[in-house]
């Protein structure tokens, strides 16, 4: 889906998950059937990023970001993540695959506190 000026899937997401969310209510569907329904999303939209199959996050690397891979995460998670991973030299991961991390991106802060407490930890040798 287009975010402004640039597509990403965080639009589409958060769309889709406050919409299973009402269902929820009437329901019963737990953030589980959630992640297994949205497994079955499949992309090549090279639109999202040069790959195209990656739309789902899958965790926190400590490796220094390139320019695409912060636009990436500021297309999913906002400006103020892009920032803290640019300071920190921690970039995202993205996976084919959905897992119980895919749905962090609605919440940012959460996902602040865990790129700083990266940067503050030791590489391993």
């Amino acid at each position: 889906m287009k975010d402004g000026t640039d597509y990403s899937n965080r639009s589409f997401f958060t769309l889709l998950f406050d919409n299973l969310e009402r269902i929820d209510l009437q329901l019963g569907v737990s953030e589980k059937d959630i992640i297994e329904l949205l497994g079955y999303t499949k992309t090549r939209d090279k639109k999202y990023d040069k790959d195209g199959e990656r739309p789902f996050f899958n965790h926190w690397r400590r490796v220094r970001p390139t320019l695409e891979s912060l636009n990436k995460i500021q297309r999913n998670f906002g400006w103020s993540i892009r920032q803290e991973c640019f300071k920190n030299g921690v970039t995202a991961v993205f996976s084919e695959t959905i897992s119980n991390k895919s749905l962090e991106f609605l919440n940012p802060e959460k996902q602040k506190e865990a790129i700083i407490k990266m940067s503050l930890t030791k590489k391993s040798p």
